[in-house]
């Protein structure tokens, strides 16, 4: 059922599940949600639930309400009668979209996000629209040079830094939904990034044939910050500078040896499934405890280390012994994905049924049945 609408003389942010904005009082101007329109303080109409979505018309917040897309059509709904009463951020309390400009000369950078308040590491920052690979949006939609490339709403306004303060996670079974969240602490004022191209970004040969190679679980990885390098300059022309995080050749060389390690134990993980080995699962958990450990060096954090948990947990959970170990695992792994992911998610689900009944998970006692 649709929420009511509410106008902003009537309403005030902070009701229902949603904590009120540190960013913004509740008589400032907003951007509608679905359209963008920019709407005066005396006109916002909000989501009658959370108090906290903006709307110009009842028309657009019920196609912001809806959970299904219509084919063929980029849509722009969030979906948000899943995420209303979740905590994320909303453009105009939160966040901002601004025009930036180069310190030095003065010159016009483009839109960027900004943050109006703190935001503590792996939180929602965002919750997008994304129209998915299978439809061509039209130039009226994109209109950023340097913007994710598949976004239809604010998102695509956020920059590249190849040390992002931010990532992007797309939940293919709640709308499309692209949830853009903290990687580390972003202070009041500092520009929301994120990284355009990390390891492991696949590449069809025809953008650049090069990098269709690589020891890892797939080919056409990008291995280097090199590759990466090369293909900003291709793709999005962006050059980085001399003093950028991707020429610290010592990082480059950490984080490649990260991820060959985290490939050669999936492949053995592959191999446990047909011949399943004590002391190789024993191997493992040491080589996976190192890792571990190296993961603040290389700054390594959100739905990334989950991977690495998650792992862990599966490792864990083979022998009774160490399902105490287990837990800790997967509980850690649970706070990443209830603060990025849906509720309903289902890694969170899985999450929550092992935390709730361990023992019931016999399937992984691959050594003690």
């Amino acid at each position: 059922m649709e929420s009511q609408l509410v106008p902003e003389e009537q309403q005030t942010a902070g009701n229902g599940n949603c904590n009120k904005s540190k960013g913004g009082g509740d008589s400032v101007d907003r951007h509608c949600a679905t359209c963008a329109i920019l709407i005066p303080s005396d006109r916002v109409k909000k989501c009658g639930k959370c108090g906290r979505r903006a709307y110009c018309s009842r028309e657009c917040q019920a196609i912001d309400w809806k959970t299904k897309k219509d084919e063929g059509k980029a849509h722009r709904s969030q979906g948000h009668s899943r995420w209303c009463g979740l905590s994320y951020g909303e453009e105009d309390l939160d966040w901002v979209v601004r025009e930036k400009f180069d310190p030095s000369s003065g010159a016009s950078l483009g839109l960027g996000v900004f943050a109006k308040r703190f935001f503590p590491s792996t939180t929602r920052i965002m919750v997008d629209t994304y129209h998915g690979h299978n439809f061509a949006l039209s130039g009226d939609i994109i209109k950023d040079t340097f913007a994710i490339m598949e976004a239809v709403g604010p998102s695509k306004h956020l920059a590249h830094n190849c040390n992002s303060n931010a990532s992007q996670i797309l939940l293919k079974d709640l709308n499309d939904v692209m949830v853009i969240y903290s990687k580390r602490d972003i202070l009041p004022d500092e520009e929301i990034t994120i990284n355009f191209l990390t390891y492991g970004d696949l590449l069809q040969s025809i953008v650049d044939p090069d990098t269709m190679y690589g020891p890892f679980l797939y080919s056409g990885c990008l291995e280097t910050f090199a590759d990466c390098r090369r293909i900003l300059e291709s793709r999005f022309n962006i050059i980085c500078p001399s003093d950028c995080f991707c020429r610290d050749d010592e990082m480059d060389k950490l984080i490649n040896a990260s991820r060959k390690a985290m490939a050669a134990l999936r492949e053995k993980e592959d191999s446990l499934e047909r011949n399943p080995r004590r002391l190789v699962v024993n191997i493992m958990m040491e080589d996976l405890q190192n890792l571990l450990k190296s993961m603040d060096k290389i700054g390594v954090s959100g739905m990334r280390k989950a991977i690495y948990l998650g792992l862990a947990w599966r490792l864990c959970v083979q022998q009774r012994k160490t399902l105490e170990r287990s837990r800790q695992f997967v509980k850690e792994a649970y706070d990443i994905y209830l603060a990025i992911l849906h509720p309903k998610s289902s890694d969170v689900k899985a999450a929550e049924m092992f935390l709730k009944y361990p023992e019931g998970y016999d399937r992984y006692l691959w050594f003690d049945r």
